[in-house]
C-alpha cells in the first residue's frame, strides 16, 4: 500500500482526496513564539518546541497506533492508496503584488488549478525551507518569476 501524507490549511476546506483527516491545531503554534514565527516545520527550533510538549507526543503515539490498526484493515479491502491529510498553507505575493495562497502537497495530489501545488514541482521546491519573509524564484516557461513568502500556516 503507498501511504502518502498531505497537509492542508482548514480555510480552503478540507482535501477532497485525503482518505483520513487530522486536526492538529490543538497543538502549540510557534507562529505565536516570536523567534519561531519566520520559521517552518522543517527548522530544527520548531521541531524542538512542537516536541517540547506532552500532548505532541501522545498524539503522535496514538496516530501510530491508530495507522498501524487501519493499514492492514484497508489493505485487506482493496485499497492500494491511503491518504492522510494534516491540516499547512502558504502565501506568497509576486513582484506586482499580487497575492496567491497554496497547499503544499504530494506529487499524487497536486492540482494546480485549486492551488495544490507539488512539494516535487519547482514552485513547491523552492518553498521548502523557505521562511516568512524570504524571498524565493521560481524557473517558468515565461521566465524566472520572483515571490515574497508571507504567510505559512499550519
Amino acid at each position: 500500500m503507498r501511504l502518502t501524507v498531505m497537509s492542508f490549511g482548514f480555510k480552503h476546506g478540507l482535501p477532497i482526496e485525503a482518505d483520513l483527516v487530522f486536526d492538529v491545531r490543538f497543538m502549540p503554534n510557534p507562529f505565536y513564539v516570536a523567534e519561531l514565527k519566520h520559521q517552518t516545520g522543517l527548522d530544527r527550533p520548531v521541531q524542538d518546541f512542537v516536541f517540547s510538549f506532552d500532548q505532541t507526543h501522545e498524539f503522535m503515539s496514538q496516530l501510530e497506533k491508530m495507522i498501524s490498526f487501519l493499514l492492514p484493515l484497508y489493505s485487506e479491502e482493496g485499497k492500494s492508496v491511503l491518504v492522510i491529510a494534516i491540516g499547512c498553507t502558504v502565501t506568497v505575493e509576486d513582484a506586482r503584488g499580487n497575492e496567491m495562497t497554496c497547499r503544499i502537497v504530494g506529487s499524487q495530489e497536486a492540482d494546480p488549478m485549486h492551488r495544490a501545488i507539488s512539494e516535487e514541482s519547482p514552485f513547491g521546491k523552492a518553498l521548502m525551507g523557505a521562511k516568512e519573509g524570504d524571498e524565493i524564484s521560481v524557473e517558468a516557461p515565461v521566465g524566472i518569476i520572483h515571490y515574497r513568502v508571507e504567510k505559512i500556516e499550519r
